[in-house]
């Protein structure tokens, strides 16, 4: 299964270098002309088929990285059609020699290596196509009239002599370039999929040794030249593997990677947001607290500092389950573990609520006594979460049973009510992150109460379900593991 696993893995990167070796020993045992004509064709394709990904999808993503390179690669794409029509054998431009395609294979390096390198610059970043455009546009047709028309490009090969000291300089330094923006792309791995990552940096390498390989060359049919244009074409197979193909199959990893980290903010946010919201709440409920001391005679004032502070406790509370839920998927949430008796603690709780809910009549089945180790307010808030939820759906003067049992080394809890019920489409759903049923039942909260319990349950190595129907009430049970048995029942 394994070795499997990794032949589907690398199979879609080890075939069509494969395929492509092969073809390219065919033409060059046949002609060099074939050989350079299926290389720089090949590269041509890539070029188009990249720049059409890109713009097709760069609306969708965040990362304007592939957005830019497609356009590098459109004009890089041009500027080695050029090359292709005008290299020694093609006889498409009379009056020309080697020298015309060499200067323009310089240009195309070098406008290859700087996109790579400013193309990092705007990961994770907006990206202006309209000046991008329109600066490759320029940097084209300058190119084409400094070779073809104005003819003051640097001379890069002599017949007869071979490379200039400038083309050998400008393949290092092309080099140069091509290993900075590698160690720029290094830095910015985290907004990439580690394939992908991978496959960006294998064509980078194989772009560079390209670049060496053509420093040494003096005939355009010579062995180096014939390695440096494999490498090439080999480096353009890792740009369509990491770019084309992955966005193809994949198409959005990359989304959801940007996704997490936008997410990931967001928890930041929230976790930062709620703790300091928590210090003028706190101040607020004191200075309430002190008005309500000082407005004992008048009626009318008590009244409406009643009423500032359940909208206060109200959102005290609803600042908690943000912290709660910020703690959970930070992995931050701590459980203060020690020995508790879960039948005291519930009953203790539903006499809290019994309370503030006196219009319905709760009651408590279960043993006096049954110790477990976990975090009492933690518990303790899952319970008050469940009696509050059935309180909230069930008709006023109907009943709600706590019940706890034990079933071997467990300690099973279940919270029943007589009201509406849920639909079996919505159970599944109903301890998710949000998630609340039809606005018809819906009353006030976020939609969190059920996922914070969870959570809690399964930290303390438990597990959480539900029965129900609709028109026949609800059933909420919740398992936790016991340390200490006791027979006492009441």
């Amino acid at each position: 299964m394994i070795k499997s696993k990794l032949f589907n893995k690398y199979i879609t990167t080890i075939l069509p270098i494969a395929i492509a070796t092969l073809l390219l020993s065919m033409a060059l045992i046949y002609n060099f002309l074939i050989f350079h004509i299926t290389v720089e064709l090949f590269t041509i394709i890539v070029a188009a088929g990249i720049f059409l990904f890109s713009w097709n999808t760069r609306g969708i993503s965040k990362n304007s990285f592939f957005n830019f390179i497609g356009i590098a690669f459109l004009s890089v794409g041009f500027i080695t059609f050029l090359h292709t029509l005008t290299y020694k054998g093609m006889n498409l431009f009379p009056g020309y020699d080697a020298n015309l395609p060499t200067q323009l294979w310089i240009i195309e390096r070098y406008l290859l290596a700087f996109s790579f390198l400013f193309a990092v610059i705007f990961v994770n970043k907006k990206l202006p196509f309209l000046p991008i455009i329109t600066s490759y546009f320029a940097i084209i047709v300058l190119a084409f009239l400094s070779t073809f028309v104005w003819k003051n490009f640097p001379t890069s090969y002599i017949e007869g002599q071979g490379l200039t000291d400038f083309k050998i300089y400008s393949e290092y330094i092309i080099s140069l370039i091509l290993i900075l923006a590698t160690y720029m792309l290094h830095k910015k791995r985290e907004y990439f999929g580690d394939r992908i990552y991978v496959l960006l940096i294998a064509s980078l390498i194989l772009n560079i040794l390209s670049e060496l390989l053509f420093t040494f060359y003096i005939s355009v049919v010579d062995i180096f030249n014939i390695l440096g244009h494999t490498f090439k074409m080999i480096a353009y197979i890792m740009i369509y593997i990491a770019i084309i193909e992955i966005g193809l199959t994949q198409p959005y990893q990359i989304i959801f990677r940007e996704l997490k980290k936008t997410s990931k903010l967001k928890d930041e946010f929230m976790n930062i947001a709620s703790h300091e919201l928590k210090t003028p709440i706190t101040s607020t409920k004191l200075y309430l607290q002190l008005l309500k001391r000082q407005s004992k005679k008048d009626e009318k004032s008590k009244i409406l500092i009643g009423k500032i502070d359940k909208q206060v406790d109200k959102m005290t509370n609803l600042i908690n389950i943000l912290l709660d839920v910020s703690r959970i998927e930070t992995g931050k949430i701590r459980l203060n573990m020690e020995v508790i008796n879960l039948s005291k603690l519930a009953k203790n709780t539903l006499t809290d609520i019994q309370k503030m809910a006196d219009k319905h009549r709760m009651v408590f089945i279960g043993p006096k006594t049954l110790y477990l180790q976990a975090d009492r307010l933690r518990i303790g808030q899952v319970i008050a979460n469940l009696l509050t939820n059935a309180i909230k759906y069930s008709p006023k003067q109907s009943t709600i049973t706590l019940k706890i049992k034990k079933r071997g080394n467990t300690a099973i809890v279940s919270i029943k009510d007589q009201g509406v019920g849920i639909k079996s489409n919505h159970q599944k759903k109903l301890f998710g992150k949000y998630y609340q049923i039809e606005k018809k039942n819906k009353s006030e909260g976020l939609g969190l109460g059920l996922y914070i319990s969870k959570e809690i349950i399964e930290a303390h190595g438990g597990s959480i379900w539900l029965k129900s129907a609709p028109n026949k009430g609800s059933t909420f049970f919740f398992s936790l593991p016991i340390i200490k048995q006791n027979d006492d029942e009441t």
